[in-house]
């Protein structure tokens, strides 16, 4: 409704009742308690349904950008003529919206899908599309349960839906992505044997279809398990191959992401001066990205380092760089790590107060957004600080939350995980590479035979 004719016909409704009071002589606070509840309407401006085609769409919340994408899409959407075209326009709405109000045009397209699917009209070639752009919202459900709302069964349930469709139509590309969400989303509750489960079909899937581009996201996730686990030696190899590929393909931001990886297997090992090596890299290669939260990062790690080198004014100097910009980022995981750096650097100074208020903050954004090793490193540093306030209870009650995260990403079945799935990996790997080389052999001889022939004639 237009916000100038919403004013007039409150104005003109309190106008009446003005005057029905004076008739009838009402308590002139019934009638003030009466104003108090129609004004505030004035301050919101939801949009109607019937256009917009989604409920409680606050448009006063939007940015401009998302109101004139909003308008654009549903512009074509009510203009179009055939179901395709219809989907289509939301579904370009739900990738590029901003505001999280995307999921609800999400959830729209998601039961116009089902509904459309049901139909016995379809041709074969409108179903296959269809099951295809279903597959892809039920993923994006899945990252929204597991992103903003923290749901990981309601986002798994999502992401095997997707995954068993995309199946169904021989969509190997998705099934692809439909793997590393299921992986990541495993990955970040603590079930490390799914995840790399899910990593390694995955990446096999990637090699045999030759997309290349999947691929190093998939060695890196393995190479950050191998790490977590302690298999350095295989972490630095999933690592290496994926900075290779990522250095081919040009990709800076995640080259940064690779070389600050292989710069904290370094680290872990004692190899300081190769470990600020990559570190140094990783942030140079991040700032020519642009990206902030790679910037955000890199500088973290860097500060790592040199609070590990006992340079605590670097540390300090690096440091406040990353809180600046994840604060600026509103990434509450960034913010735990800068304040565990912080709270880490005030302990070796000796400041317990200021060490156990950064420790405390870092702990608290841990356990709210629920990363185990998060936790376990936090609640490390609470516990070393209260060990050294001498409040002894409270840092055992500390470490053996430090000892149960600790577990959880890292026990023996985790790690019997790890070990067979680098096994089936290997296997895998070299039957594929056999099959290959099988094919380019056929095909030489095939090419040389057809030579012969037309040489021949």
């Amino acid at each position: 409704m237009n916000i100038r004719l919403a004013d007039f016909i409150i104005k003109s409704l309190l106008m009446r009742i003005y005057k029905l009071s004076l008739r009838k002589n009402w308590d002139i606070y019934l009638l003030f308690i009466l104003c108090l509840c129609i004004s505030p309407a004035r301050g919101q401006t939801y949009a109607e349904k019937a256009y917009y085609l989604i409920d409680s769409l606050n448009l006063d919340e939007l940015g401009e950008s998302d109101k004139h994408l909003i308008d654009s899409a549903l512009k074509l959407y009510h203009q179009a003529k055939h179901d395709s075209d219809r989907l289509n326009s939301i579904m370009i709405l739900t990738q590029k919206m901003v505001h999280e109000d995307w999921s609800k045009y999400n959830e729209f397209l998601y039961i116009e899908l089902q509904e459309m699917l049901a139909g016995s009209s379809l041709t074969e070639k409108e179903s296959l599309y269809g099951k295809k752009m279903l597959a892809n919202v039920m993923g994006d459900l899945g990252f929204y349960a597991v992103s903003v709302q923290g749901d990981f069964n309601k986002a798994l349930d999502y992401f095997h839906e997707a995954l068993d469709l995309s199946e169904e139509i021989g969509d190997k590309y998705n099934m692809v992505t439909m793997l590393n969400n299921i992986g990541s989303a495993s990955e970040r509750f603590g079930d490390i044997p799914r995840a790399l489960d899910c990593y390694h079909k995955s990446l096999m899937i990637c090699k045999k279809i030759s997309h290349k581009k999947g691929i190093p996201s998939l060695l890196n996730n393995i190479g950050l398990i191998n790490m977590e686990q302690g298999n350095y030696t295989e972490a630095l190899d999933y690592l290496t191959e994926s900075l290779k590929i990522h250095e081919e393909l040009q990709e800076h931001e995640n080259v940064a992401r690779n070389l600050e990886n292989i710069g904290l297997i370094y680290s872990r090992i004692g190899n300081s001066e190769k470990a600020m090596s990559y570190m140094l890299r990783s942030l140079n290669t991040a700032e020519v990205s642009g990206d902030k939260i790679i910037i955000a990062r890199a500088l973290k790690s860097v500060a790592t380092e040199y609070t590990k080198q006992e340079d605590l004014n670097n540390a300090e100097k690096y440091g406040k760089r990353a809180l600046t910009l994840y604060k600026n980022l509103g990434n509450k995981r960034g913010l735990a790590s800068v304040y565990h750096l912080f709270g880490e650097v005030a302990l070796k100074k000796g400041d317990l107060k200021k060490a156990n208020t950064f420790g405390s903050q870092s702990l608290k954004l841990a356990q709210e957004l629920g990363f185990p090793d998060d936790i376990r490193n936090a609640a490390l540093l609470s516990s070393n600080i209260y060990q050294e306030d001498r409040e002894f209870e409270e840092g055992l009650k500390m470490y053996k939350l430090y000892i149960s995260m600790r577990d959880s990403i890292l026990n023996a079945n985790t790690r019997k995980s790890t070990i067979v799935q680098q096994t089936i990996y290997e296997i895998e790997k070299t039957q594929l590479l056999k099959e290959q080389t099988a094919k380019e052999e056929a095909r030489i001889t095939a090419e040389l035979k057809t030579r012969r022939h037309n040489f021949q004639y």
